[in-house]
C-alpha cells in the first residue's frame, strides 16, 4: 500500500475509489464505507483510496493535546490504523495532519483543490459516510462540484446499525 502523509506529496495518475472520512478508529460505520470503496475499485479496475486525517480534527480545533484529559481518544494508534486500512485491501492510504490549511480551508475548495484537482485524477467514486456528506453539503453541494469537475461520482451511505 502507498502511503501520502502530506498534501504537497499527493499526486496520482490512476482512477480511484475514494473512501473519505475522519477514520480515528474502524468501527462499523467506517467500515461499510471503506468496504464499499474498495469492492467499488475492484469492480471498476481502480485503485482504492482511503483519505482521513492522521489527528483527530475536534483536538486540533479545540487546542488539545493527547495527554488532555479533555482530548477525543482515538480509538486505535496511528500503526493500527495503518496496518488496518492495508488488511481491508486499500491500495493507497492518504493520513494528512488536520492543520490550519484544512481547517481554513472552504468546502467547495477542499473538494476541488484536494479530491478532484490533478492531485488526484481519477474520475471515479468518492464514499462518504451520510454525517460527512451533511457537513460538507451545507456549505457546498459535492455532488455538483463532482459532476461539474471531473465526472467523479459521489456514493453516500446511510447510518449503519448492527442490529
Amino acid at each position: 500500500m502507498k502511503i501520502y502523509s502530506s498534501l504537497e506529496q499527493l499526486e496520482l495518475k490512476e482512477k480511484t475509489a475514494v473512501a473519505l472520512g475522519d477514520f480515528d478508529g474502524l468501527h462499523i460505520g467506517h467500515r461499510a464505507v471503506m468496504e464499499d470503496a474498495v469492492r467499488t475499485a475492484k469492480e471498476k479496475g481502480y485503485s482504492s483510496l482511503c483519505f482521513t486525517f492522521s489527528n483527530h480534527p475536534f483536538n486540533f480545533i479545540l487546542q488539545r493535546t493527547d495527554d488532555d484529559p479533555d482530548a477525543v481518544k482515538l480509538i486505535c494508534t496511528e500503526t493500527e490504523k495503518v496496518q488496518m486500512v492495508e488488511d481491508m485491501g486499500f491500495d493507497i492510504l492518504v493520513n494528512v495532519p488536520f492543520d490550519e490549511t484544512v481547517m481554513t480551508m472552504r468546502a467547495d475548495a477542499f473538494f476541488e483543490d484536494i479530491i478532484i484537482c490533478a492531485k488526484t485524477p481519477h474520475r471515479g467514486f468518492l464514499h462518504l459516510p451520510a454525517a460527512a456528506y451533511s457537513r460538507c453539503a451545507l456549505a457546498y453541494s459535492a455532488d455538483s462540484a463532482i459532476s461539474s469537475t471531473g465526472g467523479i461520482s459521489s456514493i453516500v451511505l446511510a447510518p449503519v446499525s448492527p442490529f
